[in-house]
């Protein structure tokens, strides 16, 4: 009868940091810290698309989040904890309401791992445990814990990110049916939620525009959103909002001081249709709109978007 092969050994644990390195490291914690700090708020470029930049203690929180992280993985021979992971991703989830892009916020956190890199390398020059296979070692656990935040930061970042652009997107709808409906009570308390969603109002008025994308002779299903992606490409004036209302409807409030802003609305709906006899020509494309007239105030748009339907039917 044959014998049965041996059971191998358990999976050897990962190497560990010699114990007087882990030690100085953590003696240096707080500097390395306010130092990493310091060269992401003057290093990072925080442009156009980042927003507004994150403030210093922010940064700092985050970098002293990441020596946690690193340090206790390199001390324990583990990988991080997704507690530990989602206290070092909190500058991504910060960001993410004014952010454009994550990639400033990833700049950010390589920057800092950088100088925690050359902070290390300079606390362990001359220790009699920094063996070369030591430095090895802790600069696989550096990298290796850059690479988890970086995903966990662009995780938490996109998932922030979308809930605040669901949380914007129902708000600018509500906005926009409040003042179509004339369902509000007080112009300054609507103005206040449109500068939550930074969403300027045009206080003098609007004129109403109500237009379906038209197909040969029947409405396009999804004309609203197709001409709200079209419009958008087009020079709206500050303040002007568009929503489509259902599938096939799209509503323009073109913001107004004067009777004769109605003509600049007028040019905007034949650009309107210019771009879609561009886009969708050939299959027939047009635009169907209806114009209403200006009545002074927030007050009135709901007067102006009546006139609008009525203009269109």
């Amino acid at each position: 009868m044959a014998k049965l092969a041996p059971r191998s050994k358990a999976a050897r644990a990962a190497p560990r940091l010699p114990q007087g390195l882990i030690d100085e490291l953590e003696r240096r914690h707080e500097g390395m810290a306010r130092h990493m700090a310091r060269a992401v708020v003057t290093l990072v470029r925080w442009d156009s698309s980042t927003g507004v930049p994150p403030q210093r203690d922010a940064i700092a929180r985050a970098c002293e989040a990441g020596l946690d992280l690193f340090l206790a993985t390199a001390r324990e021979a583990r990988p991080a904890t997704q507690e530990e992971l989602r206290r070092v991703a909190q500058l991504g989830i910060l960001q993410a309401r004014s952010s454009q892009s994550v990639e400033p916020i990833l700049a950010a956190y390589r920057m800092a791992a950088r100088v925690a890199w050359d902070e290390i390398l300079r606390a362990w020059r001359g220790h009699p445990d920094a063996t070369p296979e030591a430095i090895m070692l802790v600069a696989n656990y550096v990298f290796a814990a850059l690479d988890q935040v970086a995903a966990e930061v662009t995780k938490t970042y996109l998932h922030a990110r979308e809930q605040h652009l669901q949380r914007g997107t129902r708000a600018h709808a509500r906005l926009f049916h409040a003042l179509i409906s004339d369902n509000f009570d007080s112009e300054l308390e609507l103005q206040r939620q449109a500068l939550a969603i930074n969403t300027p109002l045009s206080a003098a008025g609007y004129v109403a525009v109500v237009c379906k994308l038209v197909m040969g002779n029947r409405d396009g299903e999804r004309g609203g959103q197709a001409l709200a992606e079209v419009a958008e490409s087009l020079e709206i004036r500050r303040g002007g909002l568009l929503l489509a209302t259902d599938p096939s409807t799209l509503a323009v409030l073109w913001p107004s001081e004067s009777v004769a802003d109605v003509e600049s609305a007028r040019h905007f709906v034949a650009d309107l249709q210019e771009q879609v006899a561009q886009r969708a020509g050939q299959l027939g494309a047009r635009v169907r709109a209806g114009i209403g007239g200006y009545h002074p105030g927030l007050h009135g748009v709901a007067r102006s978007y009546l006139e609008a339907q009525q203009a269109f039917e």
